[in-house]
């Protein structure tokens, strides 16, 4: 898939969730389950673990015909996956899913699996990024910092990668998580960030420090959270200190964003 597929994918698929986020109930379930079934169709046929993990919970496709009755299938775990080896792939990509990668977990339970991500997973990926600043209503014109393991310190004019694509951002700074708390309170404090996208751990020692000195970046309007769960004394803490309210997305390496938090109801 080129740059220029990707973005054009990426627009029509940012309208067509905004189009059917507010779907009934009813017509959500009948798309989701009609998904669903190309899902269990394909790795039927192209993925001899999933088919006989399904031989073994005695059950048929038209068994696990919706979302409700996905409890059905026996979950993997991370052991099982790392035991399945190279036998967990599906041994076909559909060509308009294509590229396919390997990626690493985090390993945040101390067991890091190895699973293939496509084109296609991070699209949905940077549509669902896409919609939770929508959501929360973040001025992406405005300034960004981002604290994540896999980056470099450094200052780009803007948000990259989706929203970049998508039109105008303001400027980002990126800043390893490994850094010494102190700097990241003084890079950030240098920055200046509307918004600041941050790991649940790391948020806590930001607010010990601005909690110990009394004040928070000043123009700081958004904590956006990712990865981990976040705490409900976190949370607490997070309106005390700053006077702002949590936004958080929950997510994995091997998944995507599994689930954003809803502003208006504050449930996922």
């Amino acid at each position: 898939m080129t740059a220029a597929a990707l973005h054009h994918d990426l627009q029509r698929l940012t309208i067509a969730l905004q189009q059917s986020e507010r779907l009934p109930t009813g017509e959500l379930e009948q798309l989701q389950s009609a998904a669903l079934a190309d899902l269990m169709a394909h790795h039927i046929r192209h993925t001899p673990s999933f088919a006989a993990r399904m031989r073994r919970a005695s059950l048929k496709p038209a068994d696990v015909n919706a979302v409700a009755a996905l409890p059905r299938l026996p979950p993997l775990t991370r052991r099982d996956i790392q035991n399945l080896g190279s036998s967990f792939f599906s041994r076909h990509v559909p060509a308009q899913h294509e590229p396919a990668g390997m990626v690493s977990t985090s390993g945040s339970t101390g067991e890091p699996v190895k699973v293939r991500k496509s084109a296609t997973c991070r699209l949905y990926w940077a549509a669902n990024t896409a919609r939770d600043h929508r959501w929360n209503g973040r001025d992406v014109t405005g300034r960004l910092v981002s604290i994540r393991p896999s980056i470099e310190s450094r200052v780009q004019s803007d948000w990259g990668f989706p929203m970049a694509a998508l039109g105008r951002t303001g400027p980002a700074l990126g800043l390893p998580t490994a850094m010494d708390l102190t700097e990241h309170v003084r890079q950030i404090d240098e920055f200046r960030p509307h918004t600041l996208l941050v790991f649940p751990n790391l948020l806590g020692g930001l607010l010990d420090e601005w909690e110990r000195r009394g004040s928070r970046p000043p123009d700081l309007l958004h904590l956006k959270t990712i990865g981990e769960t976040v705490r409900d004394a976190l949370r607490e803490r997070a309106r005390r200190i700053c006077g702002l309210a949590i936004e958080d997305s929950y997510s994995s390496q091997e998944c995507g964003i599994i689930a954003v938090q809803c502003p208006a109801g504050g449930l996922y």
